[in-house]
């Protein structure tokens, strides 16, 4: 017999298999176009996953009044901001609010500060200006995409609207997958 003849492969003794799924994912991921299909995917998951602490004007934590506050839960839920901040008559205006009402509150900030539900105002955020409406709504510093006529800032509508897009996906592709299995089932 051979030296080599335990690596000869001879149909009476086949490797093993690497397995459905695993030989699924190698053949993927040798398709460029589906691997950066993928990753967009990926994107827009985590850009709707994490809206509010990319854009907003509520915080994404804050001390007030010697207690912790998670207001940027309200993006998700309306019940999920807690409901002093109504009983203390905050409006949506954190920024000015929280060190009039509570000197010793401070505040965790989302990146951009940008409301996609309103206009934020002239002095809203220190001394910035506030957006634009109309025709003077261009892209600047402040408002990346610009505003629509209303004055909304338009980048914060897109981030905040990934949430929707992808719901209105999932659930539609939900709703067609269980009709054709179903379909399916009943024609085998």
């Amino acid at each position: 017999m051979p030296e080599n003849s335990h690596l000869i492969n001879d149909a009476s003794n086949p490797p093993p298999s690497v397995g459905f799924w695993r030989e699924t994912w190698l053949r993927f991921r040798r398709r460029k176009l589906a691997m950066l299909a993928l990753g967009f995917i990926v994107f827009l998951c985590l850009t709707a996953l994490f809206a509010p602490l990319i854009v907003g004007t509520k915080p994404i934590v804050c001390k007030y009044k010697g207690s912790f506050y998670f207001p940027c839960m309200g993006y998700y839920n309306r019940s999920g901001e807690n409901p002093i901040f109504r009983k203390d008559r905050f409006r949506n205006r954190y920024a000015t609010n929280l060190k009039k009402k509570d000197p010793e509150s401070w505040a965790v900030w989302p990146l951009v500060y940008q409301d996609p539900y309103r206009r934020v105002r002239k002095g809203e955020w220190g001394d910035r200006p506030g957006n634009p409406s109309g025709t003077t709504g261009v892209p600047n510093r402040y408002n990346f995409f610009g505003t629509n006529q209303q004055g909304f800032d338009v980048f914060a509508q897109m981030v905040h609207g990934t949430q929707i897009a992808l719901s209105v996906g999932f659930v539609s592709m939900g709703i067609a997958g269980v009709i054709g299995i179903t379909i399916g089932a009943c024609a085998g």
